[in-house]
């Protein structure tokens, strides 16, 4: 079990910490994209910032789980299971907003023919 006192478990608040400013520098940084380009990339935005809010909740209870704070089985193995299910759905966010950017509608389509 972690205490408070460990280096470990400041090590884990620092990486947390910095899975959440790059999430949220992330985030920005796509917002821009599609507002400076809404035709092309505006669904695509959509779906990306969605897979990456859901990662990010996959690492927040990742960090629960790690930290030990909980000590039944059977609910650390729920959080288990909801960590694989944010982090799946998320990059089937990915999926879907790439697609997206692949089946551009009007003229993007003639373009590529």
């Amino acid at each position: 079990m972690f205490y408070k006192d460990s280096a470990h478990f400041y090590i884990i608040i620092l990486f947390l910490g910095i899975i959440i400013v790059l999430a949220l520098k992330a985030i920005l940084q796509f917002t821009q994209i599609g507002n400076k380009m809404p035709a092309i990339f505006k669904s695509f935005t959509k779906y990306i910032i969605v897979g990456i809010i859901l990662i990010l909740f996959s690492a927040f209870f990742e960090f629960f789980e790690t930290i030990e704070i909980i000590n039944n089985l059977t609910l650390k193995t729920q959080i288990t299971f909801i960590t694989h299910f944010f982090f799946y759905a998320g990059l089937s966010m990915f999926i879907v907003s790439f697609e997206k950017l692949y089946n551009l509608q009007g003229i993007y389509k003639d373009i590529k023919k």
